[in-house]
């Protein structure tokens, strides 16, 4: 293979992954890599470049997401024969000197960044039964104790409540009662002064990402993973490492083991990985933490919706094993009570805390704080334990309405994985049809469908697989909605 013109500029706007993969786009684009022609391999590219080979990793898995490259088990990284159709540039008009020249605006690097991401999809109008995972059985939200214990917060009418915030942590007694939650339902041992209340996990990941990274800075996640999370850190600049998973979560080797690779952050979702529905294995835990302290990398802990768990013990927080502070705990209230709640939190370690007082300002606005009044009164009155238990229950009856359901439809042809945790199920149907026009299907019959493909970097491990949220349906519409899919599938 001929050398590769590539200039890449360490003092430049994008990071060095962007703009590897911009060069090689290029190259690629105009024949000079021509298609079915191999690309180098990755360290032996990160060799020649100067550069960390997950940059190199992180490049060709965008090429690859966009269409340009294909990899071939064993065979390396090829250019497709296939390649994407390049928009035509559009032709500029004559002017005249009566026209009058209007400049445009102009966009920062970082909304430049947004309009190259091909964002987050929200659908206005509800399919009649939707699989939608990412919502709870709202109908039965405790909305009653809720207003409650606002009005009861309210009553006391205390003229700190309606200030600006005063507390950088958050609302002490919620604090005290996140701190509480924990130390009762996921076995961590923390103090409510190492607990900050957030607006959101999306704050959350901004204000780590502005802390602990720099421009390039490596973050390892889980492949697959939500989509928003990779955009979210890449959008802060840095550089995201996929890691694979199997049947025991997250491979920790395959950290530990690159040993060229200086990691800050890895983020992962041990006690029920996203969407997959695996937990981390003890062993791997250990080795994670072990690794995490020779490194001087951080682990953030994503608690998803692991609160619920079915036919299996209560599997601990991985932050529950950390006694050399190397885990960062991220939760919120999205699953147990609602979404449009919009509280989050972290647990830091001690030495954390003071530097995430002080930037937390900068990083957004804070959480109500009648608001916070209210939440830390339904927590202190037991509330939200017998919320959870009770959604518990119900979930558990929805799970099995769908594992029936599959069964009775489907059969052999269709397969769950990660049952026994979270508020949805991961299933592969076998069908000859793809993702895209099973979701199509769907919709005609008033069904909607959350397929994994833009989970995974490099594609799916299993075609035809899909997230099937139940916790928001009842059985009726879980029947029904199972029994439609199989009209258009079989």
């Amino acid at each position: 293979m001929p050398d590769l013109d590539i200039t890449l500029d360490t003092r430049a706007r994008h990071t060095l992954s962007r703009q590897l993969y911009e060069e090689l786009r290029r190259l690629i684009v105009t024949g000079k890599i021509a298609p079915s022609q191999p690309l180098p391999a990755t360290r032996a590219l990160s060799a020649e470049l100067g550069i960390a080979r997950a940059t190199v990793v992180a490049a060709f898995n965008r090429l690859k997401q966009e269409g340009y490259v294909e990899g071939l088990d064993g065979s390396g990284t090829y250019v497709s024969n296939n390649l994407p159709e390049q928009p035509a540039k559009p032709i500029a008009e004559k002017e005249t000197p009566l026209q009058i020249q209007v400049k445009r605006a102009r966009l920062s690097t970082y909304a430049k960044h947004v309009l190259n991401f091909p964002g987050i999809e929200y659908s206005w109008t509800e399919p009649e039964i939707s699989f939608h995972g990412w919502r709870g059985a709202l109908s039965v939200a405790p909305v009653r104790q809720l207003s409650q214990a606002f009005a009861r917060a309210a009553k006391k009418f205390d003229p700190a409540l309606l200030d600006y915030a005063h507390e950088p942590l958050g609302y002490k007694p919620l604090r005290e009662a996140i701190a509480r939650w924990l130390r009762k339902t996921r076995g961590i041992k923390c103090s409510e002064d190492q607990v900050i209340v957030l607006c959101g996990w999306r704050q959350a990941i901004s204000l780590m990402a502005r802390i602990h990274l720099d421009r390039g800075d490596l973050v390892a996640i889980e492949n697959p993973s939500y989509p928003g999370l990779r955009e979210s850190f890449e959008l802060e600049g840095a550089t995201v490492f996929s890691v694979p998973v199997d049947e025991s979560g997250f491979l920790v080797d395959e950290v530990i083991e690159s040993v060229d690779e200086q990691f800050r952050l890895v983020y992962l979702s041990p006690s029920h990985q996203n969407p997959i529905g695996v937990a981390l294995s003890l062993n791997r835990r250990v080795e994670l933490l072990n690794w995490a302290r020779r490194s001087g990398a951080l682990i953030v802990e994503d608690e998803h919706d692991s609160e619920f768990q079915f036919g299996v013990g209560s599997i601990p927080a991985l932050k529950g094993l950390d006694e050399q502070n190397q885990v960062i705990f991220l939760g919120s209230f999205y699953k147990t009570l609602f979404p449009s709640l919009g509280i989050a939190y972290l647990v830091l370690p001690d030495n954390l805390v003071e530097v995430y007082c002080r930037t937390r300002d900068f990083v957004g606005e804070h959480v109500p704080l009648l608001l916070q009044a209210m939440l830390a009164d339904f927590m202190q009155r037991g509330y939200l334990l017998r919320h959870v238990r009770k959604m518990h229950v119900l979930y558990a009856k929805r799970r099995q309405a769908l594992m029936r359901s599959l069964e009775k439809h489907f059969g052999p042809r269709a397969t769950v994985f990660g049952e026994e945790a979270g508020m949805h199920a991961l299933v592969q149907f076998e069908t000859g049809l793809s993702e895209t026009e099973i979701i199509y299907k769907a919709k005609t019959v008033g069904v909607g469908l959350v397929g994994t493909s833009r989970y995974y970097v490099g594609g799916p491990v299993h075609q035809a697989e899909f997230m099937l949220g139940y916790a928001d349906l009842t059985e009726q519409r879980i029947e029904e909605g199972i029994k439609r899919l199989a009209s258009i599938l079989l």
